[in-house]
C-alpha cells in the first residue's frame, strides 16, 4: 500500500499524507485517554471521599480540551491536504496523458481515464479529508483503552485484548466478501452507465431509424441486470457484515460478563465496574465503525490502482538532450512505415518531400493513410520504421514544445473546449493580445458569428462546440491556427464542414494562413488543390504518383482516374428506387422485409407553366339550365403549351358526367371560385420574359371579362354584337339550343363564373378563329364524381383550361390565358 501511494501521489504528497495521519492518530489517542480517565473519576465519585475526584475532573477536562484542539487541527489539515492532493493528481494525470501516444486512447481506456480522473480523484480526496481521522479512531482509540484498562484490572484488559484477534479475523472475512460483491455490482453499473449515455447521446440517429423502442428494451435489460447483480452483491456481503457485527457483540458480551463476575465477587467496585463498561463500549464501537469504513477504503484503493495503471503507461520518449530549433521548415518522410495496434499496416516505405515555402497536396482513396501522415509529422505516434524530419531535424530529437511551436494544424474533426469563442481562439497562442485575437477571427470570418450571438466574443460554445455548426467550428479552428503563426501548416480537410458559399468566403483565411509557409494539404475535394505546387497520390501505403495537376492528368494514371471519378461523382442525382410489380406505389424492400403500404395516386403529377393561375371551385346549390354548344370544334383534342397532352379518348367527359348525375338528382351544383397562389418557381431570364407575357395576357383576359359583363346587360334579342378588342358574341339559335340535352353543361372559365353568379347568360364568346367557348353557368355534376371520370383540356373563356382534378369537396382547375 505504501508503494502504491508513493507511485500515484508522489513522494511529496505521500509525506503530507503521513503528517495528516499523525495528527489524526494523536487526536484518537487523546480521545482514548479521555475515556480512560473516566475509571478513576467514577471510582472517586462513588467512593468514600468524593472530594478526591476534583483532580481527575481537571485531568479529564484538560484531555478533552486537548482532544478538541488536535481534532480540529487534524480536520483542517486533512481538508487542505485533500485540496492539494486533487490538484496534484489532476496535474500529474494531465502531464502524463499529453505525453502518451494517440494509440493509447482507445474507447475503453478513454472511458476509464475519464472515470478515474473525475470521480476517482474525488473519491481519493474524500478519503483523505473524511476517512483518515475515523480510521485512526477505529484502531488507536481501542488500543489506548486496552492499555488504560491494564492499569486498573489486568483481567478485563486481557479479555479485551483477546477479543481483538477475533474481531480482526471477522473483519478480514467480511472485507473479502464485500470486495467480491463490489466487483460484480461495479461491472453491472458500468454497463448500465454506458447504455444510458449511448441512449441519450445518439437520440437523433435512433429516432431517424425508428429504433427508440428497441433501445428502450436494451436500457431496461441493462437496468434489470444491474438490479440482479445488486441483489446478488447484497446476498454475498450480508453474511460478512453480519458475521463481523456478531463477533464484535460477542466480544462486548464476554467483557461485560467478566466484569459482572468480578463485581459480584467483590474484586471490582461499582464505580470501577461502570467505568470499565464504558471503556468496553468505546472499545467495541470503533471496531464496528471500521466495517463501514472498509467499503470506502476499498473504493479508494481501487481508484488508486486504476490511476496507477494510467500513470504506468509508457509515454513517447523525450530526447535526452534538447536539439536546437531548425532554421528551415521543410518536411521529409524517408522510408516511413507505420501500423496500428491491431497489426494493420498503413504506411509501407513512404517517401515524401515538402520543400520549405511550398504547398504539397496529398490525395488518395479513403483509408490510404493521408491523415496518418499528418499525425506522424506532428508526432502523435512514433513511426515503426524510417524517419520523419521537420526542418532537417528528426521529430524524435525535438521536445514536444519545440515541435508544436513549429506546427499549426487544422484537422477535419474540430474539437472546441467548453469556453467562449475568444478562449478557443486564444488557445492557439496564450500570450496573444485581444487585438490579435480579434484580427485572427476577422480574417477567418468568425466576426460574422459573434455579431449574430448576444454575448459576442464571450459566447459559450458548449461541450465540444455543440452550440455551433460544423462550419462555425471550422472557422474558429482556422482562426486559432492563424493566431499561432507557425511556419509549417497541416490542413486535413480544412473545409470539409463548409458549404460552397462559406468555403469561398474562407479562402481568404486559408490564403493568409498558408502565405509564405510550408503547407501539407489533405483533401478529397480535388478542385480545392489544383493550384498546389505538387500533388502526391497515396495508395497502398506509398506515393505512386507525383506532379502538378496538369502533369498528372497528362500521364493518365491513378490521379487522372481519381479526378475523373470525382468529376462524375460531382453530378450525383437521386435515382428512382425499384418498384414492386404487385404494388406500383411502393419500392421493393432492399433486404427482403416489408415497407409501409401507400396508395399510389391515379392522377399523374402535372407541371404548370410560370404565371398559371390556380382556381378552386367549391360547391353551392344553383338551378340547372339548358345550354347550347357549337359543334364547330372538337374540344377533346385541345392541348396547351408546357403541359401534358389530354387523357385518352376513352375517359369520360365532364359533359357526360354532368348528364348522368343530373338524371339521378333533381338539382345540380354550382362551383364558386377562389384564387390560390401558385408555388414559387425558379426564375430565369426566359421565365421572366414568359411571365411578362403572361401578365399582359392576363390584363387582356380581365378586359375580356369586363366586356362580357357589359354584354350580358344589353337588351335581349339584339342578336350578334361586336365587343371591341375582345370577342364576337352572338345569341344561340333555337335549333342549337334544342339540339343539346338539358342536363348537358360545358366547363367555363373565370368570366363565365362571374356571369353565372349574376345570372346565367346563354351566349358565346370568340377569342380568335375557332376558339369558341360557351359562356353559361358553370359545370354541374353531383357528389359521386371520381377523378378518373374527369377530362382535362377543355377550353375556357379568353384562354385555355390547363387541368381539371377533383378533390374531396370540388375541382382544382388551372387557367392559362392565351
Amino acid at each position: 500500500m505504501n508503494a502504491l501511494l508513493t507511485r500515484v501521489l508522489g513522494r511529496e504528497q505521500t509525506q503530507g499524507l503521513r503528517r495528516v495521519l499523525l495528527w489524526a492518530a494523536v487526536a484518537a489517542a487523546l480521545q482514548g485517554v479521555a475515556y480512560a480517565l473516566l475509571v478513576p473519576l467514577l471510582t472517586r465519585l462513588l467512593g468514600e471521599d468524593p472530594e478526591a475526584a476534583w483532580p481527575w475532573v481537571a485531568a479529564l477536562a484538560a484531555a478533552t480540551a486537548a482532544y478538541g484542539a488536535v481534532a480540529f487541527t487534524a480536520a483542517v489539515r486533512g481538508n487542505r491536504f485533500s485540496a492539494d492532493l486533487g490538484r496534484t493528481l489532476h496535474h500529474r494525470i494531465g502531464e502524463h496523458v499529453v505525453a502518451l501516444p494517440l494509440g493509447w486512447f482507445d474507447g475503453e481506456r478513454t472511458g476509464a481515464l475519464g472515470q478515474s480522473a473525475g470521480q476517482g480523484v474525488v473519491q481519493v480526496m474524500n478519503a483523505a479529508a473524511n476517512l483518515l481521522r475515523p480510521l485512526c479512531i477505529a484502531f488507536v482509540t481501542p488500543a489506548v483503552v486496552v492499555l488504560a484498562t491494564f492499569a486498573f484490572d489486568w483481567r478485563l484488559a486481557l479479555a479485551m485484548l483477546a477479543a481483538a484477534p477475533v474481531a480482526a479475523v471477522a473483519y478480514r472475512w467480511s472485507g473479502r466478501l464485500m470486495a467480491r460483491a463490489d466487483r460484480q455490482s461495479h461491472a453491472a453499473a458500468a454497463e448500465t452507465a454506458d447504455r444510458l449515455v449511448e441512449f441519450a447521446r445518439h437520440q437523433p440517429a435512433l429516432r431517424a431509424f425508428g429504433r427508440t423502442a428497441e433501445d428502450h428494451e436494451l436500457l431496461d435489460a441493462a437496468l434489470r441486470e444491474q438490479q440482479v447483480k445488486a441483489r446478488a452483491a447484497v446476498r454475498i456481503a450480508v453474511p460478512g457484515l453480519a458475521g463481523f457485527a456478531l463477533a464484535v457483540q460477542l466480544c462486548f458480551t464476554c467483557v461485560l460478563l467478566l466484569g459482572t463476575v468480578l463485581a459480584v465477587g467483590g474484586s471490582v467496585g461499582a464505580g470501577e465496574l461502570i467505568a470499565v463498561l464504558v471503556l468496553a463500549v468505546r472499545f467495541v464501537e470503533p471496531m464496528g465503525a471500521a466495517a463501514e469504513l472498509g467499503g470506502s477504503l476499498r473504493i479508494a484503493r481501487g481508484t488508486l490502482e486504476r490511476l496507477d495503471a494510467v500513470l504506468a503507461a509508457e509515454p513517447l520518449p523525450q530526447p535526452a538532450t534538447t536539439a536546437p530549433l531548425p532554421d528551415t521548415c521543410g518536411i521529409e518522410l524517408d522510408g516511413v512505415s507505420f501500423g496500428y495496434g491491431d497489426g494493420r499496416t498503413v504506411l509501407d516505405g513512404l517517401d515524401l518531400r515538402v520543400p520549405a515555402g511550398h504547398t504539397v497536396a496529398l490525395v488518395g482513396p479513403s483509408g490510404s493513410g493521408k491523415t496518418t501522415v499528418t499525425r506522424l509529422i506532428a508526432r502523435f505516434w512514433d513511426v515503426t520504421g524510417g524517419t520523419v524530419r521537420v526542418g532537417g531535424t528528426d521529430v524524435r530529437d525535438l521536445t514536444t514544445e519545440q515541435l508544436m511551436s513549429r506546427l499549426a494544424m487544422v484537422f477535419q474533426d474540430v474539437y472546441l473546449f467548453a469556453g467562449s469563442i475568444e478562449d478557443n481562439i486564444r488557445a492557439g497562442r496564450e500570450d496573444a493580445t485581444d487585438e490579435e485575437v480579434r484580427e485572427a477571427g476577422r480574417i477567418a470570418r468568425v466576426d460574422e458569428i459573434t455579431e449574430r450571438l448576444p454575448d459576442g466574443w464571450a459566447a459559450r460554445v458548449g461541450e465540444g462546440g455543440a452550440a455551433l455548426s460544423g462550419g462555425e467550428r471550422q472557422r474558429i479552428s482556422l482562426a486559432r491556427a492563424l493566431l499561432k503563426q507557425a511556419p509549417v501548416v497541416l490542413l486535413d480537410e480544412a473545409t470539409s464542414a463548409l458549404d460552397a458559399e462559406n468555403e469561398a468566403a474562407i479562402q481568404q483565411a486559408l490564403g493568409a494562413l498558408t502565405a509564405d509557409r510550408t503547407v501539407l494539404v489533405v483533401a478529397h475535394r480535388l478542385d480545392t488543390i489544383r493550384g498546389a505546387d505538387l500533388i502526391a497520390f497515396l495508395e497502398g501505403g506509398r506515393i505512386v504518383e507525383e506532379g502538378t495537376h496538369e502533369e498528372l492528368l497528362a500521364i493518365g494514371g491513378r490521379y487522372a482516374a481519381f479526378w475523373s471519378d470525382r468529376e462524375q461523382a460531382g453530378g450525383w442525382h437521386l435515382a428512382r428506387a425499384p418498384r414492386d410489380p404487385g404494388n406500383p406505389g411502393n419500392p421493393e424492400p432492399a433486404t427482403g422485409g416489408t415497407v409501409p403500404t401507400c396508395r399510389p395516386s391515379r392522377t399523374p403529377p402535372r407541371r404548370h407553366p410560370v404565371g398559371a393561375q390556380l382556381t378552386r371551385w367549391m360547391p353551392v346549390p344553383v338551378t340547372r339550365r339548358p345550354v347550347t354548344r357549337s359543334p364547330a370544334r372538337d374540344t377533346r383534342s385541345s392541348s396547351w403549351p408546357g403541359m401534358r397532352s389530354r387523357p385518352p379518348k376513352s375517359t369520360r367527359s365532364l359533359r357526360s358526367i354532368a348528364a348522368a348525375t343530373s338524371a339521378r338528382r333533381p338539382s345540380v351544383t354550382r362551383f364558386s371560385t377562389t384564387r390560390i397562389s401558385p408555388p414559387p418557381l425558379p426564375v430565369s431570364a426566359a421565365a421572366s420574359a414568359q411571365r411578362r407575357r403572361m401578365r399582359n395576357a392576363s390584363s387582356s383576359f380581365q378586359s375580356c371579362s369586363t366586356q362580357v359583363s357589359r354584354y350580358r346587360s344589353a337588351p335581349a334579342g339584339s342578336g350578334s354584337k361586336k365587343l371591341p378588342g375582345c370577342t364576337q358574341a352572338r345569341s344561340p339559335s333555337p335549333a342549337a339550343a334544342s339540339a343539346r340535352p338539358a342536363s348537358s353543361v360545358a366547363p367555363a372559365g373565370r368570366a363565365a363564373c362571374r356571369a353565372a353568379r349574376a345570372g346565367a347568360v346563354s351566349s358565346r364568346v370568340e377569342q380568335g378563329p375557332g376558339a369558341a367557348a360557351d359562356v353559361d353557368h358553370v359545370p354541374a355534376f353531383g357528389p359521386g364524381v371520381g377523378r378518373d371520370d374527369l377530362r382535362s383540356g377543355e377550353p375556357g373563356v379568353c384562354g385555355h383550361q390547363v387541368g381539371v382534378r377533383t378533390g374531396q369537396f370540388g375541382i382544382l382547375q388551372g387557367v392559362l390565358p392565351q
